[in-house]
């Protein structure tokens, strides 16, 4: 290891070390309720992604508005995957001008157990 990298790791180290204190404040005011300066700007875009949500922003949420919501964001996250594997050919700025994607690779791309682990071995078909 050089005298540089040697320096730039001492350098990260100390600007964690300075950093932590004032992010783990900061973040224990915001998740408290406290005021903090970011609070002007986004709190007004908070309470419109709550109405927008049809959340109410003071009560707690049991397992089953918890299990829905987590459906609900998955299945919105697939199908937009989905659309913009489909369409892909007709966006702009694809200066390669890669085509779309069939619909079966698409789905099976935008799906969420689409991992290695859950295929079987090629040499087995």
């Amino acid at each position: 290891m050089t005298m540089l990298e040697i320096l730039q790791i001492a350098l990260y180290l100390c600007l964690l070390l300075i950093c932590t204190p004032l992010l783990g404040s900061f973040m224990a005011r915001v998740y408290s309720g406290q005021r903090v300066w970011l609070t002007p700007v986004l709190a007004p875009v908070e309470r419109l992604i709550y109405r927008a949500g049809g959340v109410a922003e003071n009560t707690e949420m049991n397992w089953k508005g918890y299990a829905a919501a987590l459906l609900a964001f998955n299945l919105l996250g697939f199908a937009a995957l989905l659309l913009l594997q489909l369409v892909q050919g007709w966006l702009p700025l694809n200066p390669v001008g890669l085509s779309s994607v069939e619909p079966l690779l698409a789905e099976e791309c935008a799906s969420p157990a689409s991992d290695e682990s859950d295929r079987s071995d090629p040499s087995d078909r």
